[in-house]
C-alpha cells in the first residue's frame, strides 16, 4: 500500500483538531481510574497542540468519566482507522493495556464493524509500530552520546 503512510498522516493531521478525539482518548486513558506519567504526556501534549488549557482539559477528563460517556466514531472509514490507531496507541503508550481500556477499545472497535480478528489485528499492527518508534528513538540517541 505505497502512499499510505502520506494518508494516514494526513488524516492525523485533520484528526488532531477534533474535539472527538481528544474526548475519546480521555476516555480511554481515564478508564481504569490510573494516569500514567507517559498518559499524562500524550494527553498534554495533544491538547497543547489544540490550544486546550489546562482547564478545559479537566474538563474534558470529567466529562470523559461520567458513565453516559460514548466515543464517536468518524464516519469516513479511513479516518475511523486512524482514530482508533490514536486509541489503541493511547492505551499502549504506558505499556499495557488494561481491562477497561480494552474493553472501550473494542466498543468502539465494534461500533467500526470490526471483527475480533480485526482488532487483534490493529492492536498486533501498533504494538509493533510502537516498538519500531522506541527502536529508532534508542538508535538514534546512541548515535549523538
Amino acid at each position: 500500500m505505497a502512499g499510505c503512510g502520506v494518508i494516514d498522516r494526513l488524516e492525523t493531521a485533520r484528526l488532531i483538531n477534533t474535539p472527538e478525539l481528544l474526548t475519546a482518548l480521555s476516555m480511554i486513558l481515564a478508564s481504569d481510574g490510573e494516569l500514567h506519567d507517559r498518559e499524562r504526556d500524550l494527553i498534554s501534549k495533544l491538547s497543547t497542540r489544540r490550544g486546550v488549557s489546562t482547564k478545559q482539559l479537566k474538563l474534558v477528563f470529567a466529562t470523559a468519566q461520567a458513565a453516559d460517556s460514548r466515543i464517536s466514531i468518524p464516519q469516513d472509514l479511513q479516518q475511523a482507522r486512524v482514530f482508533m490507531d490514536h486509541l489503541i496507541q493511547g492505551a499502549l503508550i504506558d505499556g499495557r493495556i488494561t481491562h477497561a481500556e480494552q474493553k472501550l477499545l473494542k466498543h468502539a472497535a465494534g461500533q467500526l464493524g470490526w471483527s475480533k480478528a480485526d482488532f487483534k489485528l490493529a492492536m498486533a499492527r501498533n504494538r509493533r509500530e510502537l516498538h519500531t518508534q522506541a527502536k529508532q528513538i534508542i538508535q538514534q540517541h546512541r548515535r549523538r552520546s
